[in-house]
């Protein structure tokens, strides 16, 4: 049994820091940048934050935003075709996809801009500890 145990240990040492560097690739303040471009892909998936893709310049991003909820909370339906300027932080996933984690975005079309993210605290979403999480609204 206590084979078993320092087992269980170990895994977890692995696993657990590989968890959370894997929710949204960090808020790095050092690779925040202003993009502005056009939504190609509105993406809707249920769990998780919601991501959605946009042309800028001639490349292609996933900006990562909040969860359903959130979204929902905020006001924010992102569309096709929607014109928009992200402010976050520029990074690379797992297959080489560049990505944005949302700090802020503003619709161009409507001048209104949602935060993701705590102006003192980049590194921590608005919508942390708020308990959201699969509750139907």
């Amino acid at each position: 049994m206590p084979k078993y145990i320092a087992f269980l240990f170990m895994f977890l040492l692995l696993i657990v820091p590989n968890a959370r560097a894997d929710d949204d690739g960090g808020y790095d303040i050092n690779t925040e940048i202003t993009l502005s471009g056009t939504v190609t892909e509105a993406g809707e998936q249920m769990r998780g934050p919601r991501v959605f893709t946009m042309v800028s310049a001639e490349k292609t991003y996933k900006v990562v935003t909040g969860p359903w909820w959130y979204m929902k909370q905020i006001g924010l339906s992102i569309k096709t075709g929607m014109k928009l300027e992200v402010t976050g932080s520029k990074f690379y996933g797992r297959k080489g996809e560049l990505y944005i984690a949302a700090f802020s975005i503003t619709d161009l079309k409507e001048s209104k801009t949602y935060r993701f993210r705590d102006a003192s605290s980049q590194e921590r979403p608005l919508w942390h500890g708020h308990g959201g999480g699969m509750r139907r609204q």
